[in-house]
Parts: C-alpha cells; sequence; structure tokens
C-alpha cells in the first residue's frame, strides 16, 4: 500500500509473529560488534541488516530491516535481572530458613512454598528450587539459576527490529532517522519526566505565557547539555548526566572587601570514594587524620596524617584575648583560610586549645572543636549564628537528642559544671580552664 501511493515509512515493528522474533536472535552478540550504527572508540549502539516479509490479504511483501542492539538498554535490563534473581535468591534463603516450623514440615509444602516464590517474581521462570529430605531424615531446599532459559533471555536483551520500505537508506541514517522522529513529543515527554516541570492551570495570558517560557527554557538548557555531551564523546544520555550532577552545588563566599568566591563541590561521589581507597592504601596501618580539599574547579585531593595518640588528660585552654567577628564568611565554612584561628593559637602559646567568643562576648568555638558546656544538668553547644562551623559530629549530637542548643556567654562558662570539646576525629574531650588565665 505505502508503494502504490509512493509513500516511505520507517519504523519500529512489536515483533508478534514468530518469524519477526526469529529476527531478534538471528545472530549472537558477537557478530553485532562488527557493525557500529554510530561513529567513535564506543558505540554503544550495533545493527544488522535483515529482510522483513509481511503477509496480508494472500500479498507477501519483503521491506528493509535492520534489528539493533543498543548497549545502554542491554546492560540496563541485564542489571535489573541480576537485581532480581538475587533478591529472590534471598526469599527462598528465607524458605529454607524456616524449614521446621508450622506449614512447612513436608517436601510438599516446602516445595509449594517456593514454587510461590518463583511464581511472583519476574524472574522466577530463569531459577528452578527443589525441596528434598536428605539421607538423614531432614528437610532441604536446594535452588540454581537456569542457564539456557538465561541465555536466551539474553539473546534479546537491548534488541530492537526497525524496519522501512526505502531500500535507499543505510543501516545508521535508518538508526538515525529513527533516534530522532518524535522530537516534539519526546522534549513534552522529558519536561514532564526528566525535567519534572509540573502542570499548572492557567487563565491569564501572561501567567499562560510566563509558563511557557519556563519550559522553554528548561528545554534550552537540557538540549544544550544533551548537545555537548555528544560533542564531548561522553557515553552518556543526558538523563544520566542529569543524574550525576544532582550532587553539584556552587558555593559562593561573599569577602569583606566585595570579592566573591565561587567553587563547586565534587561532581562524582564515586571519584571521591576512589581517593579515599587510594589515599587508605599508601596509608601504614595506624589511625590517621584524612582530609578533602575541593578546589574552586571541583578538583579533589586527599591529605592524610598521623593521628597523634589520645590521652584521658583533660585538655587545657584559655580564652583568646581578643573576639572574633560573626559576620565572618569563613567562620562557617571549613576552609584552608584559618587566619583567626592561627592568630588565637599564637596568642596563646602556652596551652592545649583557645576558646573564641565574639563580640557580644558570646562562647563561639575552640581552634579544632566544637563547644559543649554543662549547665544545671544540661549538655549545650552554642548556635551556629553565633560564628562557629557547625561540626558534624555536633550535627550528629544535636540529632539524636544528646545535646541541644543555647547562647552560651563568659559568665555561663564560668558557672559551668563541666567543659567538653567535641569533633569527629577525637570525639569527646573534657577541658579545664587554665589555672591562670582571666576568668
Amino acid at each position: 500500500m505505502y508503494d502504490q501511493h509512493h509513500l516511505r515509512y520507517l519504523a519500529g515493528l512489536r515483533c508478534l509473529h514468530t518469524e519477526h522474533k526469529a529476527l531478534l536472535t538471528q545472530w549472537p552478540e558477537e557478530q553485532f560488534l562488527a557493525f557500529p550504527l554510530v561513529s567513535g572508540p564506543s558505540p554503544q549502539y550495533w545493527g544488522r541488516g535483515c529482510a522483513v516479509t509481511f503477509k496480508h490479504n494472500g500479498q507477501t511483501a519483503k521491506h528493509k530491516g535492520l534489528v539493533v542492539l543498543a548497549g545502554p538498554i542491554r546492560d540496563q535490563l541485564r542489571h535489573t535481572r541480576h537485581t532480581r534473581l538475587q533478591a529472590l535468591s534471598q526469599e527462598l534463603s528465607q524458605v529454607k530458613a524456616q524449614i521446621g516450623q508450622p506449614r512447612l514440615r513436608t517436601v510438599k509444602a516446602v516445595q509449594r512454598r517456593a514454587n510461590a516464590r518463583l511464581k511472583a517474581s519476574k524472574v522466577g521462570r530463569l531459577m528452578s528450587a527443589t525441596a528434598y529430605q536428605t539421607p538423614a531424615g531432614q528437610l532441604d531446599l536446594r535452588w540454581q539459576i537456569d542457564t539456557f532459559p538465561l541465555w536466551q533471555a539474553e539473546q534479546k536483551d537491548g534488541r530492537y527490529l526497525l524496519v522501512s520500505n526505502d531500500w535507499t537508506l543505510s543501516h545508521q541514517r535508518m538508526f538515525q532517522l529513527y533516534r530522532d522522529k518524535d522530537g516534539v513529543e519526546k522534549r513534552f515527554h522529558i519536561c514532564k519526566s526528566d525535567l519534572q516541570v509540573s502542570p499548572l492551570y492557567l487563565h491569564q495570558d501572561q501567567r499562560i505565557a510566563s509558563m511557557l517560557m519556563l519550559n522553554m527554557l528548561a528545554l534550552l538548557a537540557y538540549t544544550l547539555l544533551e548537545r555537548q555531551t555528544r560533542q564531548q564523546g561522553l557515553h552518556l544520555t543526558t538523563r544520566q548526566l542529569i543524574k550525576r550532577l544532582q550532587n553539584l552545588t556552587v558555593i559562593e563566599t561573599h569577602c569583606h572587601d566585595g570579592s566573591l568566591l565561587r567553587r563547586l563541590t565534587p561532581l562524582d561521589p564515586d571519584q571521591i570514594q576512589e581517593k579515599l581507597k587510594t589515599l587508605a592504601a599508601s596509608m601504614p596501618p595506624k589511625p590517621h587524620r584524612v582530609r578533602l580539599l575541593a578546589a574552586q574547579n571541583g578538583d579533589v585531593t586527599g591529605q592524610a596524617t598521623p593521628l597523634a595518640e589520645t590521652t584521658t588528660q583533660a585538655v587545657r585552654f584559655r580564652l583568646a584575648p581578643t573576639p572574633i567577628a560573626s559576620a565572618n564568611p569563613f567562620l562557617y565554612h571549613k576552609t584552608t583560610h584559618r587566619q583567626v584561628y592561627e592568630a588565637a593559637r599564637a596568642a596563646c602559646p602556652d596551652c592545649d586549645e583557645v576558646l573564641l567568643w565574639n563580640e557580644r562576648g558570646e562562647i563561639t568555638e575552640s581552634c579544632i572543636a566544637n563547644v559543649v558546656v554543662q549547665l544545671q544538668g544540661k549538655l549545650l553547644t552554642p548556635p551556629v549564628q553565633c560564628g562557629l562551623l557547625a561540626g558534624t559530629f555536633r550535627a550528629w549530637l544535636l540529632d539524636q537528642k544528646k545535646i541541644g542548643e543555647a547562647v552560651i556567654t563568659l559568665e555561663n562558662l564560668k558557672r559551668s559544671e563541666r567543659i567538653y570539646l567535641i569533633n569527629s576525629v577525637r570525639g569527646w574531650r573534657e577541658a579545664l580552664w587554665e589555672e591562670g588565665a582571666p576568668r
């Protein structure tokens, strides 16, 4: 009919007939790799040409076919199948562990329970389970993956069939045209899925135009990202790249002199984990203090220094001779800009630690730790607004309700029952106001 009306078509064929299903598994996976559909060192998409036969009302027609092997789809299907097989194996392990309990005291009952687990799983047909009785008379259950059905399923992973009546199209062109089809509809789908632009019911023309503008800007950013990904030869879908960028944070630090510092948080947590593993492998087997440094461009480096032996003696501290400015932005972020702390330590060289306080006479922190004081039986730490770093150990203690927040003045410090310095490296350390220090 298409040829009679001089029409050309290209479509993905849903393989319902046996002869069409056979086309998908006609070649083993290895025989696709020599026929890439896209250029580049790692094409990810391959295709084999074939003829597709159609029969209708006693007539037979042959059209140009292309069996596509999509690497990303194949890998995702196999990962999902592997995850489901692991989950099914865990369920069968639970059945085995329950043998001997009521309703699981016969071979038939155990087999029935195992069969129910197989039937409920989407990968149950790929695994077999057998309940049996050991020579000692004990009930047991064993299971295994059926390799042949698994192999058959893997032969179809990531494969689909394209069909056209235009025999002049190359395989690469067929694939490209198919990927580019329905561009507008796909973009609307992207708005609702990847970009999560929620639909709104609007009545005023100005608001409708604004909503359309937001959609267009979101699609423009998405399309530019998609284009740059392809130009840079990154083997990532735009959706995968957006998922990686979810961890991206831009931190702006506004300085007193009017300057502005911007830095990026690390993009890839896996890379950070790899850096930490490499750093750990290079350290001798004793406690170390590890520090990650993030540069303005997002580069991350690791440093490790041996941790001094922990003592049970209380930390001797003095008060800093001058107050800190609570508006100083560097007090709220862990950076290498430590002039405030270095000046305080230099002013009190004959003690273990220096306690800082702000222009309002409120205690803030020490040079390397947060402060906790005991007042009337309550453990309290200064709030961040006083001008201090919100340490991770402090945050955990607050989350666990082990300490509370309260402004602690110098007068409160004098009346405190106990004083502690806390951080994630040393934990809790009791602190003593050094004898002879100004109180």
